[in-house]
């Protein structure tokens, strides 16, 4: 049995690469009220074309007793890794890559 599929990944520009972040949080959503935390995090040229670049969900592990902490939490996890990832590009881009939150 033969499968076409495939990953095809665009070839970005890196002199005019950004970083496009989102996250959000499910507060005590299971049934052990455990809240949820989520991140994407996408490469983007020209607001066309994009590359996800890292994504993460989990639980959080500390105790959060409200809505506006989860995203706090959520949020700050994003900004480690996107801040991260533009720190790595900027050798390679020899310029700064721009974040935009989300």
């Amino acid at each position: 049995m033969k499968h076409d599929v495939a990953i095809v990944f665009p070839k970005l520009d890196v002199s005019k690469l950004r970083v496009f972040d989102y996250s959000d949080s499910s507060f005590a959503n299971n049934v052990e009220l455990f809240t949820q935390l989520e991140y994407i995090v996408f490469l983007v040229y020209k607001d066309s074309q994009s590359v996800h670049a890292t994504f993460r969900s989990f639980t959080a592990r500390r105790v959060v007793r409200s809505a506006m902490a989860s995203e706090f939490i959520s949020f700050s996890n994003m900004l480690d890794g996107s801040v991260t990832l533009s720190e790595e590009f900027k050798p390679i881009a020899n310029n700064y890559v721009p974040l935009k939150l989300l």
